[in-house]
């Protein structure tokens, strides 16, 4: 009964080990899995960082120019010159409010 009672706990011991060598390898694939998650979601927000930055530059440099162009007395600008710069205008406090509203929301709500 004793021989029996330890070939039992022998092999529930065994069974212990592989199940936890089992565990242990999926828990570190996927912290690797979550590793390159983190850094694919850095890159995009660096991406999207960049572009948000050259919409911004472009912008302001199309802003600049039509503000002086319709300084020139000589240039004759017609109403569509006024109505675009009005347009980017209006364009660009948009994004300011929208980019403002998400980062108030990502601030208050922790996501």
């Amino acid at each position: 009964m004793d021989e029996i009672l330890k070939m039992i706990v022998i092999e529930s011991g065994f069974s212990a080990v592989i199940i936890g060598l089992v565990v242990g390898l999926m828990q570190k694939r996927f912290e690797k899995m979550e590793k390159k998650r983190e850094e694919k979601e850095q890159r995009q927000e660096a991406l999207q960082r960049i572009i948000l930055e050259s919409l911004n530059g472009a912008m302001d440099l199309s802003i600049s120019t039509a503000t002086a162009i319709s300084r020139i007395p000589s240039a004759h600008c017609n109403g569509d010159m006024h109505a675009a710069l009005e347009a980017a205008q209006k364009t660009k406090e948009d994004q300011r409010r929208a980019l403002t509203a998400a980062g108030i929301s990502h601030l208050m709500h922790d996501d």
